[in-house]
C-alpha cells in the first residue's frame, strides 16, 4: 500500500512513517524549505521517499499526489 504522510519531519509524522515504512511504501510530504528538519528522518530515510509539497498551494498538492502515484 502507498501512504503519503504530511508533517513527516515532525515528531508524530516521523514516528508514524518509521512504523509504516516496515510494511508499506511511504512517501513523506515536506515543505520546499525543509533542510534542518530532515535530521529526524535519517534512521529510515532509505525506506521512505520525500516529496516536496506546500499544502497551502493546490497545484503543489496536485503535483505531490501525481508524484506518489
Amino acid at each position: 500500500m502507498k501512504i503519503l504522510i504530511t508533517g513527516v519531519t515532525g515528531f508524530i509524522g516521523s514516528h508514524l512513517a518509521k512504523e509504516l515504512a516496515n510494511q508499506h511504501q511511504v512517501f513523506g510530504a515536506v515543505r520546499p524549505c525543509v533542510g534542518r528538519d530532515s535530521k529526524s528522518l535519517k534512521p529510515f530515510l532509505e525506506k521512505i521517499a520525500l516529496v516536496r509539497c506546500d499544502i497551502t498551494d493546490s497545484q503543489s498538492v496536485q503535483n505531490c499526489l501525481v508524484a506518489t502515484n
